[in-house]
């Protein structure tokens, strides 16, 4: 049987941040690998200029992806390629990078898994080169597994250094780049008109109008995915306000609400 599915949304801009970093020999840590949090996104404030000179320039491309133009859905993993022709045709004899998603306030959303050639730091959050490489073509490809449903646009920020291997941080150009790529939500007509509420109260309970009946699951996800609360549910009494306990051990922020059986899948965002 088809499965309903109705969903709230409010578009939060995720922040897909890359910076490439090169450091010369006499600055070993940071050609192995770029410091967490100079991402370029901008709630890390800070990009490859931190360490080396030099404005940052715009550019046009700095990575590819395999998302689809109309949008990417929740929950699914795909494969991101940093590298490009206007990279190539920078000057740059040394590279590496470093990724971050985010939103608009730094909450870090959806998981990075490291493919050949990089490593990712604050586990899942920010993948960087494991070691600079000296290339004219310099290329990593890995994968990113997208937040859950309801997160809204995801900016993609690109911060890129091309060193020039002189021995300082001096001469080498920062490059920037971003675009935005929409979640992707298919609903109907009548998803839209059964469309429910969701709040919490004074007393930490969470407060859904619904008009559904039947057994559910309900599950409350945190927005890059962890579960926090799950527990079945029976709707059997006429359409109104159901009252779950929430747990006192949440915190602040804004999570997914979902509940779901064989025929009808609901979802909310809620701010606790």
């Amino acid at each position: 049987m088809k499965i309903k599915q109705k969903y709230i949304t409010a578009g939060i801009a995720l922040s897909f941040s890359v910076a490439l970093f090169y450091n010369v020999n006499n600055v070993i840590a940071r050609s192995a690998q770029g410091p967490v949090g100079h991402s370029g996104s901008p709630a890390d404030g800070k990009n490859c200029t931190a360490c080396h000179s030099g404005n940052a320039q715009p550019i046009t491309t700095g990575f590819t992806s395999n998302i689809p133009i109309e949008g990417y859905t929740a929950g699914q993993t795909y494969t991101l390629t940093v590298g490009s022709s206007e990279v190539n045709s920078s000057g740059g004899s040394r590279f590496g990078f470093q990724m971050s998603a985010q939103d608009n306030v730094g909450t870090t959303l959806g998981t990075f898994t490291a493919g050949t050639g990089s490593i990712v730091g604050n586990p899942g959050h920010y993948p960087t080169h494991l070691s600079a490489v000296s290339t004219t073509t310099p290329s990593w490809t890995y994968e990113w597994t997208a937040p859950t449903i309801g997160t809204g646009d995801v900016i993609f920020s690109l911060a890129i250094v091309s060193a020039n291997g002189n021995g300082s941080t001096t001469g080498d150009k920062v490059l920037t780049n971003s675009k935005t790529i929409s979640e992707l939500i298919t609903t109907s007509a009548q998803n839209l008109s059964n469309a429910v509420n969701a709040y919490v109260d004074l007393s930490n309970n969470l407060n859904i109008n619904i008009r559904e009946r039947g057994q559910f699951t309900f599950t409350l996800t945190g927005m890059n995915g962890q579960v926090h609360q799950t527990q079945q549910i029976s709707l059997n009494d006429s359409p109104g306000m159901l009252k779950i306990p929430l747990n006192s051990s949440l915190k602040k922020g804004m999570y997914v609400v979902n509940l779901q059986n064989a025929d009808t899948q609901i979802r909310s965002k809620v701010v606790l």
